[in-house]
């Protein structure tokens, strides 16, 4: 007994160093997207003692550091009682929520999740329906990339009732991003030649976000803002006048996933950067958008280098007789 016990404490531990130090894939860098991952657990019960479930379960990361999905478990309890376990979650996604610890996404997608829902227990000899409870638990984990393109395990240990205590892992797959919006992706040559660049404006970015002006310094905030109205009135009051969106990311781990992830937030900033344009008075017919990924870095700027890549270009274009 006192073995079992001491096994159960060390691969608890084992399982806390390996959410905090493996590798992780670089899902914070995504948003609007769902993953589906099916696994196994082992759990200390109240009522039904040891128990060995399957599970399977999917979740929709809505803002940087959330996310929301339900569970399902299949357990197989010691003393012959079997249960339907379906919980609703929220997750939180600890280290992109604090600017001074998103480096550490690329160690590790730690997360904590808080779950409720209830337990069905059937008598597994007859698979009579016997009763349902309420359950609730608290879930410590992180998400370990694998080789293959968007494939995860999920280790994790969770606490509750009727769970006592229970360690399990699961492997998923998750899906790429929910398109913010169409958008037409032109390059420089696609640009008529007789034109006239008349300004080059940068619109700055938060880390691994679309959103404009989420997670950047107030005074930066305030630029952004100055800028994007300062050009709306100029094309407001010049009809004639064009201008391009051109969207940027800052690349870090330069994988194919992650070249066609940043390609993704370069198309969302520049359709909120259009966004924003069109709300203050701006036709959509003066307004090109392009993204880039982080295949072109800007050098003529005083800003730091990973924060002038996370980046909208916006080029005003006058239209030459």
């Amino acid at each position: 007994m006192k073995i079992m016990k001491m096994m159960r404490k060390l691969f608890c531990v084992l399982l806390l160093i390996i959410s905090f130090s493996a590798y992780a894939d670089d899902l914070d860098s995504e948003i609007n997207y769902f993953a589906v991952q099916g696994g196994i657990e082992l759990s200390r019960l109240t009522i039904s003692g040891v128990s060995f479930a399957g599970l399977l379960d999917t979740d929709f990361r809505f803002l940087s550091p959330l996310s929301a999905g339900l569970r399902i478990g299949f357990g197989m309890g010691s003393n012959n009682i079997s249960s339907v376990e379906p919980m609703l979650f929220a997750r939180w996604h600890v280290f992109s929520t604090f600017e001074s610890l998103r480096p550490l996404v690329s160690i590790a997608d730690l997360f904590v999740q808080a779950s409720i829902g209830m337990d069905a227990l059937f008598r597994s000899k007859s698979a009579t329906f016997s009763r349902a409870i309420f359950a609730a638990d608290g879930t410590i984990g992180a998400r370990i990339k694998l080789p293959v393109e968007r494939l995860f395990i999920q280790p994790y240990i969770r606490g509750g009732y009727p769970f006592q205590f229970s360690i399990g892992a699961s492997v998923g797959y998750r899906f790429k991003p929910l398109s913010a919006a169409p958008v037409v992706i032109t390059t420089k040559e696609d640009i008529i030649k007789d034109l006239s660049v008349e300004a080059i404006n940068y619109i700055i970015f938060g880390p691994d976000v679309s959103e404009l002006n989420k997670d950047i310094p107030q005074d930066t905030v305030g630029l952004n803002l100055k800028t994007l109205d300062e050009i709306a009135a100029q094309l407001t009051a010049e009809p004639d006048l064009l201008v391009r969106m051109e969207g940027y990311a800052n690349p870090v781990f330069n994988t194919d996933e992650e070249k066609q992830d940043l390609m993704d937030i370069s198309i969302n900033r520049s359709n909120n950067v259009a966004a924003y344009l069109e709300s203050k008075g701006v036709r959509k017919e003066q307004m090109i958008i392009a993204a880039f990924g982080g295949k072109k870095k800007a050098t003529l700027t005083t800003l730091s280098g990973s924060e002038i890549n996370r980046r909208v270009e916006v080029i005003t274009i006058r239209v030459l007789d």
